[in-house]
């Protein structure tokens, strides 16, 4: 809808179509076209040729931190303690009836607010040593932290990466991200350490390749995060 001074746009966007960051992609190209600016690169389509980046990595270049990505097998129940030697095992939430329950738990921060948790959690990851003293968290690493806190307890996570980056598809218009398993804390400054920790195993091509070769299994996540806050910044 054209007015005197915008305009409104109205999208739906179908995750077989594309995912957060293709929609993020598609809002700054127009947002740049409406105000008359150099759109930049042209988005890619080339899902083929993504994929076929994805396959050109070794899946037996190794690195330690891979397997803190992928739950599989008898381990898919368990969530390592880190006070003590022991396991904790953690059942997903039941309905009567014996199936799976779902909680759905929202909040609102302001950009002040979220600056300031973050600001907090960070100091307090440096404290037990979570985090290197010259690092901070991220807004996302603090969100997803704060929503690990709805459990009170060690939750099985996957959260979705978007792997655009890692092989060099920035314009990629679609789908490019995969899920990584997470082990979290019950607290929320081991949780934030976590996130901000062993995703870092995903910034490589070859674990991509690994991944893609690894037996699957059902789903056994309790909390799946996801975060779109780049879609709200078409620029």
């Amino acid at each position: 809808v054209d007015f005197d001074d915008g305009q409104l746009l109205l999208i739906s966007f179908a995750q077989g179509l594309a995912d957060a960051c293709g929609a993020a992609l598609f809002l700054r190209t127009w947002s740049r076209l409406h105000r008359g600016e150099d759109p930049g690169q042209e988005p890619s389509h080339a899902r083929t040729a993504l994929e076929a980046k994805v396959r050109a990595g070794d899946p037996t270049r190794l690195e330690t931190g891979f397997a803190l990505l992928h739950r599989c097998g008898d381990d898919a129940g368990v969530v390592p303690d880190r006070e003590s030697p022991r396991q904790v095992h953690v059942s997903p939430p039941s309905q009567p009836g014996g199936l799976p329950g779902v909680m759905m738990a929202s909040f609102v921060l302001s950009a002040d607010r979220l600056e300031s948790e973050a600001a907090e959690l960070s100091e307090t990851c440096r404290q037990r040593r979570l985090i290197f003293n010259s690092e901070e968290l991220s807004a996302d690493e603090t969100m997803f932290a704060g929503c690990t806190q709805f459990m009170q307890k060690a939750v099985r996570a996957s959260m979705f990466v978007d792997y655009r980056a890692v092989f060099f598809a920035e314009t990629h218009f679609g789908n490019a991200r995969g899920l990584v398993d997470l082990d979290l804390p019950a607290d929320a400054a081991g949780a934030a350490g976590v996130l901000h920790r062993h995703p870092a195993a995903a910034r490589s091509r070859d674990f991509w390749a690994w991944k893609r070769v690894q037996p699957s299994t059902a789903p056994m996540a309790e909390l799946f995060l996801w975060s779109w806050r780049d879609i709200g910044d078409p620029e």
